[in-house]
């Protein structure tokens, strides 16, 4: 339970920081989430959850890298493809 009440504070200070920035563009997301951060984290309650960087890192960042990999190698591809067809005619 104290997970889904903490996922839930996240999800709220995360929709009130990109509310903050629809009504105040000049100032920078980040500067709004962290700065809802530093209040979610000056409350009163004791919320907490374990954290296993070993999760995270096979479920959030390795796909990440997958795809930006994947996504590099076709523009890779499609500028070597491109020379090819062009080099003969120019």
């Amino acid at each position: 339970m104290s997970l889904l009440i903490t996922l839930l504070g996240l999800l709220v200070s995360t929709i009130i920081a990109t509310i903050l920035n629809a009504i105040w563009p000049r100032i920078p997301l980040p500067i709004y989430q962290i700065s809802m951060g530093a209040v979610f984290s000056l409350l009163p309650f004791q919320l907490s959850f374990d954290f296993h960087s070993e999760l995270f890192m096979i479920c959030v960042i390795a796909p990440l890298l997958f795809t930006e990999g994947k996504i590099r190698l076709v523009k890779k591809c499609l500028n070597c493809v491109s020379l090819f067809c062009y080099w003969p005619l120019g």
